[in-house]
């Protein structure tokens, strides 16, 4: 089964996102800061990390570092899912390791476990 993980501060956000996997058959945890997405990552060993760029405690960017920075979680896929689309953030963001980039108002949340499998298809 695959195993998700969303780190992003928005409830409504969660809860959609968490209807939307469990539909597809897929597991996913969510954490609603960076700090607490990276240990649950440690513990869980998700397949795919799916993370917000604007949130309270750390942002996206503060987060990619530490995932990348950690040997346990560095390898893992880790896609921004944001409405935060800025030229100069996807390009600082692909040079630190980000899989892809997603904008939360291009994507109903099965496009976003479409291409979470593709990903992960492409990876196996």
């Amino acid at each position: 089964m695959i195993r998700a993980l969303l780190i992003e501060d928005d409830n409504d956000q969660i809860e959609m996102y968490k209807m939307a996997f469990q539909l597809y058959d897929m597991e996913l945890l969510w954490a609603s800061d960076g700090y607490t997405g990276l240990e649950l990552a440690k513990k869980s060993n998700p397949h795919i990390v799916i993370c917000d760029m604007l949130m309270e405690v750390i942002d996206g960017m503060g987060t990619l570092k530490l995932f990348k920075a950690d040997p346990k979680t560095k390898d893992i896929p880790f896609v921004f899912l944001s409405n935060l689309i800025k030229r100069e953030v996807m390009e600082k963001a692909k040079k630190m390791g980000v899989t892809d980039f997603w904008a939360k108002t291009e994507v109903l949340p099965k496009d976003v476990v479409e291409k979470v499998r593709k990903i992960l298809e492409v990876k196996q």
